[in-house]
C-alpha cells in the first residue's frame, strides 16, 4: 500500500528539499501545497496519510488549515514544521492536533520513522 502525503510551505526550496526527501523513502507518494488553502483543497480531493505543513504561510497558516483538515479527516497525521522558538513553539505544541518540529531538527531519519510507521 502506497502511503499519500502532502507538504505545505511557501518556501519553495524546503518545500521542494523536504518532498525530495519523502520521495526517497519506496511506497511513498508526495504532493506538494504552497499555503493553507491549497493544503486544504488537496486533502479534500487526495485523502492523504500524513501532512506535513508550515505554520507561517500567506492566507490560511498550516495551524488553521489542519484544524480544517481534521474535520473531514480526522486520522489524518500531521506534522507542523516551524522556525518558532521558546514560548510560541510550546504554546504551538499545546494547539496543534499533531506533531509540532522545529525546521531546524527536520533530518531525513526522522522523516522515514514517521512514514514508515503507516506502512
Amino acid at each position: 500500500m502506497e502511503v499519500e502525503v502532502i507538504v505545505a510551505d511557501d518556501d519553495p526550496i524546503f518545500c521542494t528539499m523536504i518532498v525530495r526527501f519523502i520521495g526517497m523513502i519506496p511506497g511513498v507518494k508526495v504532493y506538494k501545497a504552497r499555503d493553507g488553502d491549497e493544503l486544504v483543497r488537496l486533502a479534500k480531493k487526495l485523502r492523504p496519510q500524513i501532512i506535513f505543513t508550515d505554520y507561517n504561510m500567506p492566507g490560511m497558516n498550516g495551524l488553521e488549515a489542519v484544524v480544517r483538515i481534521k474535520e473531514f479527516l480526522p486520522d489524518v497525521e500531521a506534522v507542523l514544521i516551524t522556525n518558532e522558538g521558546g514560548d510560541r513553539f510550546a504554546e504551538l505544541q499545546r494547539e496543534f492536533p499533531g506533531e509540532v518540529w522545529s525546521k531546524t531538527d527536520l533530518s531525513y531519519p526522522h522523516l522515514k520513522d514517521l512514514l514508515q510507521r503507516h506502512k
